[in-house]
């Protein structure tokens, strides 16, 4: 198994989806990819006692992502992230 330490992506991913109830953690992680459901996965299961510093940071950056990112729909955003999903030919049959 990996060592994780506080910088790691997943070792933060498994924060904040800890940081959630238990059944919005499942859907979240219902639609991962399999080799990211198993690096979180595994960083949770490294996970001991985790800071409240250490919280804070994950759930802070996750935070400063959401605000750099602007929340814009539209049909090209749902085609681009259809296609991120499901690829560019099946995206074209919704």
């Amino acid at each position: 198994m990996s060592t994780y330490t506080e910088s790691d992506p997943a070792r933060k991913a498994a924060i904040v989806l800890l940081a959630l109830d238990k059944g919005d953690a499942a859907k979240v992680m219902k639609v991962l990819s399999q080799d990211c459901l198993e690096k979180i996965t595994q960083a949770i299961w490294a996970l001991d006692n985790v800071s409240d510093d250490e919280k804070t940071e994950a759930l802070t950056e996750l935070t400063g992502r959401m605000k750099a990112n602007p929340v814009v729909g539209g049909e090209d955003r749902a085609k681009m992230l259809l296609t991120e999903v499901v690829g560019e030919e099946r995206q074209m049959s919704f």
